[in-house]
């Protein structure tokens, strides 16, 4: 793909709100060749860094629970797309491995869409016939790509809580999933150093780092973050207003509550906030 020209960054308007272009013509591929050398350089950084529960230097996040939710594909909120709408990432994206020559397409597509089991949705996407693109590692990672964005783009309040409230730090999908996660879910202490243990021989060898997995979750939402930050012009108090704002629609604290010297984004209904 050849890259257009940077459009015009959106500025907040007086309804705290903004539109994302939708211009991203470069595949997943190219953008991560692009940018791979700057996340690996800040996620080094970030492990050589002292561990904070109040400034963490990586933000892990899972799909079930814990902080960021939002930043799962599992995170309810509204995605259209070739004119239907999506409930999550992952509906849309099992329904997207559905062989394109399949007679039901259409009803196998709407039997993911009306699924509210996440569990059910995985099971459906994979017994569909599979399309052979998906074959390729390269077509999935860009799918999934694709679809992130579109969650952002079409969720401003989205796109605003991932540019405040992760910066520029690495993003890491914490889970046992080996290709989209980091291969483990326990909390461990951040180290560089591989484990060791005893084999059944008694001999000590050496394991793989607890985040051994490819974690392409957290490197897709990571170039999300950068392509948002390129299209956005905003400050970062503008940012943090804006997600303040939806807080209060949505979190059942009284307004009293935001008045006290206690930061919103740290009270206590902050992981369950949903638009």
């Amino acid at each position: 793909g050849v890259s257009q020209p940077m459009p015009k960054r959106p500025r907040l308007t007086s309804k705290a709100s903004f539109e994302i272009p939708d211009d991203i013509v470069d595949s997943f591929e190219i953008l991560w060749g692009k940018y791979k050398e700057e996340i690996q350089e800040a996620e080094t950084a970030a492990l050589q860094k002292q561990f904070s529960p109040d400034d963490p230097p990586i933000i892990k996040y899972h799909r079930k629970s814990g902080p960021c939710p939002y930043l799962s594909e599992n995170f309810p909120c509204s995605i259209m797309f070739e004119g239907s709408e999506w409930p999550t990432v992952q509906h849309l994206f099992q329904a997207s491995k559905i062989d394109k020559s399949a007679k039901n397409i259409d009803q196998l597509r709407m039997d993911i869409r009306n699924e509210p089991d996440l569990k059910r949705v995985k099971a459906l996407g994979h017994k569909v016939p599979l399309d052979k693109e998906f074959e390729d590692v390269g077509h999935k990672l860009n799918v999934m790509f694709k679809i992130t964005y579109q969650k952002f783009r079409q969720n401003p309040h989205l796109a605003a809580r991932i540019l405040h409230e992760t910066a520029d730090k690495p993003i890491w999908h914490f889970c046992e999933d080996v290709f989209w996660g980091t291969s483990k879910s326990e909390i461990e202490p951040l180290s560089q150093e591989p484990k060791s243990c005893r084999s059944h021989s008694g001999r000590t060898v050496a394991t793989k780092p607890w985040w051994s997995g490819d974690n392409w979750n957290g490197k897709i939402l990571t170039v999300v973050r950068i392509l948002l930050n390129e299209r956005i012009s905003l400050r970062p108090q503008d940012l943090k207003s804006m997600v303040e704002e939806d807080f209060r629609k949505h979190c059942p604290c009284p307004e009293e509550f935001f008045q006290q010297s206690t930061a919103a984004l740290r009270h206590p209904h902050t992981q369950q906030l949903k638009k």
